[in-house]
């Protein structure tokens, strides 16, 4: 097992790329043993990177191993080794997976749209995918401190999955926030993954989630923070008819309000509460 997983060309290469080393050695005793090693990888509150724990990502990973050692042993197949394909399926499925165990108890709460602070602008984004993956859009928009529409954007792609779109309403939003020197700036977002995501150097969109980070420091840095989607309507909206729209990887813009989001911005505006159940009292 150790040769297999551990010491062969094949594994040894994957091992090298996420830069991690067994302390098992060939003829292991005491402590440094296989057993030992995985049992202590799985129960660690370690995490693989900012966003996979140990526990989570080892069980993709070996089996990543065994499958492309039996590709190119019995089937002939040659190809490179990457720690991508892991990582990628790893946080599919903490993204798809529902939590098996007991969750506390939950109270409704109220949430409301919260405007910015005065002399900043606030840009909420979304993304949405009709199956994940399936065809997708982004949304976002940018208020005032009073809560009045400065300008919406929303686009469709034929081919998409949830975090995917997220990543890229945030990109688009903050490439926007540049170019209309829309500043200072608060960012928020329903989802929590793509806030995970800023945070991880080790990720399957590693490329894009970079990309974020460049833009978010030619930005000065706005603060990104969370919110329900309750107190996300207009960015969602925006989001789901970019799904719909015409044409795909266009992006639209809107300098004046659309009709479709009238009735949530007006209610935004309005302060209007919403109720929700949640364990969270965050109702931003």
């Amino acid at each position: 097992i150790e040769h297999i997983f551990f010491r062969c060309n094949y594994s040894r290469q994957i091992w090298d790329q996420i830069n991690t080393k067994h302390p098992f050695s060939q003829n292991p005793v005491g402590k440094d043993t296989l057993h030992n090693w995985l049992k202590n990888k799985l129960l660690t509150r370690f995490f693989f990177n900012n966003y996979l724990r140990w526990a989570d990502f080892l069980s993709f990973l070996l089996w990543h191993i065994w499958n492309f050692r039996n590709g190119i042993l019995f089937r002939g197949i040659k190809t490179l080794i990457t720690k991508s394909q892991p990582i990628s399926k790893a946080m599919e499925f903490l993204y798809m997976a529902k939590n098996s165990y007991s969750k506390p108890p939950k109270k409704t709460i109220l949430v409301k749209w919260k405007p910015p602070s005065p002399s900043f602008y606030k840009l909420k984004i979304d993304g949405s995918c009709m199956g994940n993956p399936g065809v997708g859009g982004i949304g976002g928009v940018f208020r005032d401190e009073r809560g009045r529409w400065l300008l919406g954007f929303n686009m469709g792609f034929d081919h998409a999955t949830n975090i995917y779109m997220e990543i890229l309403a945030l990109l688009h939003g903050v490439k926007l926030a540049l170019s209309e020197k829309l500043f200072p700036l608060v960012i928020e977002t329903d989802c929590l993954e793509l806030l995970n995501l800023l945070k991880s150097n080790n990720c399957f969109y590693q490329n894009l989630i970079d990309d974020c980070r460049y833009l978010l420091r030619k930005a000065n840095d706005p603060q990104l923070k969370h919110v329900f989607r309750e107190a996300n309507g207009v960015a969602d909206l925006l989001a789901k008819n970019g799904c719909s729209l015409d044409t795909f990887c266009t992006l639209q813009t809107y300098a004046v309000l659309p009709v479709f989001v009238i009735h949530v911005l007006k209610r935004d505006s309005l302060g209007t509460m919403l109720p929700r159940l949640s364990s969270n009292c965050n109702n931003s």
